[in-house]
């Protein structure tokens, strides 16, 4: 106190700035305070950072899938193509496939394999079989996807599979043949597709079971398109719409900025600060409220299919007890094909439920996940 008393004596700073000075922390205290107690009671807890960190991480989660109606796999591209919107493409065996962020040329013994439309950090397409080298085709959706370039789980399955006595002491490959919204019989389909280009794997791993029964029954079945047709699909056959495209594209904005502004109000000193993330969930829950107009008046712009092109073969599917038979049926039949292909091609073949958050009790997740998952 004596120090400041004499630093305001003896400097002679004016007593107006001093008077600021107080008047601004007071200000600011009384921002932070009326912020918590609005945040608390907004939120229904006490425990405002813990929450709120939480919402902000599902943010950065649903920038991965972007939205539940339009397909994962149309709105993770980032390619700035003007075709089909930045996003997929449709493909003439597969359904769709992902633009390559820069064009490759194939034809060589180890082929990149997001120059034929799969995701980039996928792998190799390898051609030929190798004594010291084993190949391993991971197949799915945007679990198998994230599974295949996890580093631990590599490491993982790297150390399960040199177990075999066949592959002791030799090299795993990774080939990723997974995309997001991949569902049977996508992946029968690539599988059989890449086994024409000449590709070679020595074990193959199938990981799905999610996709596969639900994404044709709330994307498809709806719009009376096959739900055995690729997810999503009346509007990959409309993807050309420009307005449509227009849209896309102000989705594409909108979540970009939640997640920036999810990602600054998460940085250090102004993730301390209650005010901030008061003002981080209003202009967030705007955004929010914008992207839903923006994919309702999307759905609104696509017109009812009607062509065959568009509908596929619909006319037994009428209720959804049948329907989930089809798919069923489907889904099993796809898995047993790529068994019989892997023994005819001397290959291993697994296939693996993907694990999700939904089966009750199956996965310990402490407080704070929990609150992002829901």
């Amino acid at each position: 106190m004596a120090l400041f008393c004499f630093w305001y004596h003896e400097l002679m700073v004016p007593r107006r700035i001093v008077l600021w000075i107080c008047l601004i922390v007071i200000t600011m205290s009384g921002l932070e305070a009326l912020s918590y107690i609005g945040l608390a009671t907004l939120l229904g807890t006490f425990a405002v950072p813990s929450k709120t960190t939480a919402m902000q991480r599902a943010v950065w989660s649903s920038s991965l899938a972007s939205s539940a109606l339009f397909s994962d796999a149309l709105f993770t591209s980032v390619d700035n193509s003007p075709h089909a919107a930045d996003g997929n493409v449709l493909h003439p065996y597969l359904g769709f496939v992902r633009v390559p962020k820069d064009a490759h040329v194939v034809g060589n013994l180890q082929d990149s394999l997001s120059a034929y439309g799969f995701a980039e950090n996928s792998g190799t397409l390898v051609r030929s079989a190798s004594g010291d080298t084993v190949v391993v085709g991971i197949f799915g959706g945007s679990v198998a996807y994230f599974f295949l370039t996890d580093p631990i789980v590599q490491q993982k399955l790297s150390d399960a599979i040199v177990r075999f006595p066949q592959f002791a002491g030799k090299k795993v490959i990774f080939s990723g043949v997974a995309l997001g919204g991949f569902k049977q019989p996508q992946m029968l389909l690539a599988y059989t597709y890449l086994l024409s280009l000449g590709a070679h794997f020595d074990v193959v791993i199938e990981l799905d079971g999610f996709n596969d029964i639900t994404l044709g029954m709330i994307e498809n079945f709806p719009k009376h398109v096959s739900v055995l047709y690729p997810r999503g699909w009346y509007f990959l056959a409309n993807q050309e719409n420009p307005d449509l495209i227009a849209d896309r594209r102000h989705l594409f904005a909108l979540q970009d900025h939640r997640v920036l502004l999810a990602t600054l109000a998460h940085q250090k000193p102004l993730k301390w600060s209650f005010t901030v993330r008061a003002l981080w969930l209003f202009v967030d829950t705007c955004l929010s409220h914008a992207f839903v107009r923006v994919e309702q008046k999307m759905v609104q712009q696509i017109d009812a299919p009607t062509s065959f092109g568009v509908t596929g073969p619909v006319e037994r599917q009428t209720e959804e007890a049948s329907s989930l038979r089809l798919l069923a049926e489907m889904w099993r039949k796809s898995s047993l094909q790529m068994e019989r292909i892997s023994h005819a091609n001397g290959a291993l073949y697994f296939h693996f439920l993907q694990p999700n958050q939904y089966l009750q009790g199956s996965k310990p997740y402490g407080v704070e996940r929990r609150e992002g998952l829901h």
